[in-house]
């Protein structure tokens, strides 16, 4: 799923930098490409939770992390 996400993200940016008037497109790409490493930590911090392991507090640290960097960066 994480490849299939930055492949897509990529392609649309490769898309929006092709096409002059795609601006919307290059946004889309950009944002595909970040927010789907963060998609990955959700899913895998939510399995974590479910067990009741310690590491979803990792895990929680990270998403906090990457939402920070992700909203900083858009900013």
């Amino acid at each position: 799923m994480l490849k299939l996400g930055v492949v897509s993200g990529a392609a649309l940016c490769a898309l929006g930098l092709l096409v002059p008037s795609a601006e919307v497109v290059l946004w889309a790409g950009i944002v595909m490409v970040m927010v789907t490493p963060l998609a990955g930590v959700v899913a895998s911090t939510a399995s974590l939770v479910h067990e009741r392991d310690l590491w979803a507090k990792a895990g929680i640290v990270l998403i906090a992390v990457i939402a920070i960097g992700l909203v900083l960066s858009l900013a």
